[in-house]
């Protein structure tokens, strides 16, 4: 290639054009990240979770709802002293700070009481035998 082929394509407008689209792309994908990544991550926005622990499922719902969190169900236990479909623990804990849609961990009060399956020691079972078993 001579040095006239070269400048020649330096010079010509189709890589200068490509060049500015470049640089504007660049431009376009920065201002987007900018200020796009606050409005998706909601940048200084905060809610402290409310207190529901010992309240009724629906009146929990009601409660964390009502600032934009959601509320899911992760697992159930028994405290025979509370009533049914009480709220036993919650995660995260009450006072912390997250933001709107973020998803609030529930552990409920059983409905009814746990029930467990007894093995068979009636029959041929020593003592020692029906103890390992229980």
């Amino acid at each position: 290639m001579k040095a006239s082929e070269f400048f020649k394509k330096i010079t010509s407008g189709y890589l200068w054009g490509n060049l500015f689209a470049m640089a504007v792309l660049v431009v376009l994908i920065s201002l987007g990240v900018k200020y796009g990544l606050d409005v998706y991550t909601h940048h200084g926005e905060a809610i402290q979770v409310p207190n529901v622990k010992y309240k009724g499922f629906k009146d929990a719902e009601r409660i964390l709802e009502g600032p934009g969190l959601v509320v899911h169900v992760s697992d159930t236990g028994y405290v025979k002293t509370l009533p049914p479909d009480c709220v036993l623990e919650q995660n995260p804990d009450a006072g912390e700070m997250v933001k709107s849609g973020h998803v609030i961990y529930l552990t409920l009060n059983a409905l009814t009481t746990p029930t467990l399956t007894l093995p068979d020691i009636v029959d041929n079972s020593s003592l020692r035998e029906a103890m390992a078993k229980l």
